[in-house]
C-alpha cells in the first residue's frame, strides 16, 4: 500500500458492504525473485526495510492488518528501489472486538512469516 503515486492515488472505499483498496498499476518484482537474483547491500536493505515500515504504519493507521507479509507479496521496482505492498486477500479491519466466527485450525496467510499471536 503506497499512496499517492504520478498517475493516481490509492484509495479505500466501501463496496456493497465490503471494503476495497483500489490502487494504480505499479512495475515491478516480487522481493522474493529480487533477493534470488540480486545482491542486496546493507544501504539498500535498511533503505527498503524502512520504505516498508512507513507503508505498514500507513495500512495500520487505517486500522488494516496485511496478515500475509512475506517477500512475494512485496513488489519492488528495479530501476528505483521503491517497493510496495500486494495481495490484501487476507487483510481486516482492525476493530476492538475479538471474533470467533472463524475456525481456529484456519491459518490466514503464510506459514513461514506468520505472526506468533496468530498460531
Amino acid at each position: 500500500y503506497k499512496e499517492g503515486t504520478e498517475n493516481s492515488e490509492s484509495k479505500i472505499i466501501q463496496y456493497s458492504g465490503s471494503t476495497a483498496l483500489i490502487r494504480p498499476f505499479y512495475q515491478g518484482v516480487s522481493l522474493a525473485h529480487y533477493i534470488q537474483t540480486n545482491t542486496v547491500e546493507p544501504t539498500l536493505f535498511l533503505k527498503l526495510a524502512l520504505s516498508m515500515c512507513e507503508q505498514l504504519e500507513k495500512l495500520h493507521s487505517k486500522g488494516i492488518i496485511h496478515k500475509d507479509i512475506n517477500p512475494s507479496n512485496i513488489i519492488i521496482n528495479p530501476d528505483t528501489d521503491d517497493l510496495t505492498l500486494i495481495d490484501l486477500e487476507h487483510a481486516t479491519l482492525l476493530t476492538n472486538q475479538v471474533s470467533l466466527n472463524g475456525q481456529a485450525s484456519i491459518i490466514e496467510g503464510t506459514l513461514a512469516y506468520i505472526a506468533p499471536e496468530q498460531t
